[in-house]
């Protein structure tokens, strides 16, 4: 499904990239990213060499291309690939795409940059990660031509409705819609995490043909959401937001920053996953889906059983 949010983000790209610079495609998740540069390989009259990671061995994303030329026996050598990819930035309106940089071996960046500067091409990158914070070889390779950061925006009320449909297989109540609107923050790949969960476990039922709810949102599980969105969160990180979860009333910017490690309120924030609440400015979790699983997992905690005697 191509959102509103998802055309936005292309239309921006393209401005950019007719600027002639090179563009960092940022969303709360790496498949809103994906979405973006998706969309832009079959924009009309743009095109785009789509290069994703394919490994740890040198060149692997390059090599594992399915367009990449291949030998009879040993692997393509990097020559034959900077040809290669050379024709394919030719052919292809001049952009080369790069879907989770950070994931991507050195050598293959190295070898899109050269490409890239020589041919006068545009990188466009795309990722869920906050790769400055992350260093590595993003900012060793792609981070120095200066890309400008496009935002993916959270999904809209219409768009998430129709999401929830394809997801739920028919037409969804306008309150179900309301509500997973609310509790995802907009993010596609959290939506269908809540509307599976929550038509797995009985929440959601059909009644005269729609799609509603049955039964409380809080049988929902959502420990998936947890999964997805602090897949590259460390443990100091988690533990901060354990302890924003399980603080009553939310704690102001200067209680977090008392008890956080150096740097973690910085990353959490650029993440999105933390927000302020309320006239004083407290901080929440962000999204709600992500408190709810946060606080059913310090729960568990609480009433693990005793270990058998």
């Amino acid at each position: 499904m191509e959102s509103e949010s998802t055309r936005a983000a292309v239309e921006e790209v393209l401005t950019w990239v007719a600027s002639g610079c090179d563009v960092l495609v940022r969303g709360r998740v790496a498949s809103d990213a994906a979405a973006v540069l998706d969309l832009l390989q079959r924009w009309p009259g743009t095109g785009g060499v789509l290069i994703r990671p394919g490994g740890d061995l040198p060149l692997s994303a390059l090599r594992t291309h399915p367009g990449a030329p291949r030998r009879a026996s040993g692997p393509t050598s990097v020559a034959d690939l900077a040809s290669w990819l050379r024709f394919e930035v030719g052919t292809t309106h001049g952009l080369v795409l790069v879907d989770d940089p950070q994931e991507v071996d050195l050598d293959s960046l190295r070898l899109i940059a050269s490409v890239a500067r020589r041919a006068e091409a545009r990188v466009v990158a795309g990722t869920g990660a906050d790769l400055l914070a992350d260093g590595g070889r993003w900012c060793t390779v792609l981070a120095r031509r200066a890309p400008v950061e496009v935002r993916v925006a959270p999904l809209a009320l219409p768009d998430t409705h129709l999401l929830l449909e394809r997801v739920l297989g028919g037409p969804v109540d306008a309150e179900v819609t309301a509500d997973v609107a609310r509790w995802s923050g907009g993010v596609a790949q959290v939506v269908e995490l809540i509307g599976r969960a929550a038509w797995t476990v009985g929440v959601l039922a059909v009644r005269d043909g729609v799609r509603t709810r049955v039964r409380p949102w809080e049988e929902v599980p959502l420990g998936a959401v947890a999964h997805l969105l602090l897949a590259e969160a460390g443990a100091d990180q988690v533990a901060t937001l354990e302890r924003v979860v399980a603080t009553d009333p939310p704690p102001t910017l200067a209680e977090v920053e008392a008890w956080a490690e150096p740097g973690v309120l910085d990353r959490l924030d650029a993440c999105g996953l933390l927000r302020p609440v309320g006239p004083d400015a407290r901080l929440a979790v962000d999204p709600p889906a992500l408190a709810r699983a946060l606080v059913a997992r310090a729960g568990r905690r609480r009433v693990r059983p005793c270990p058998a005697a």
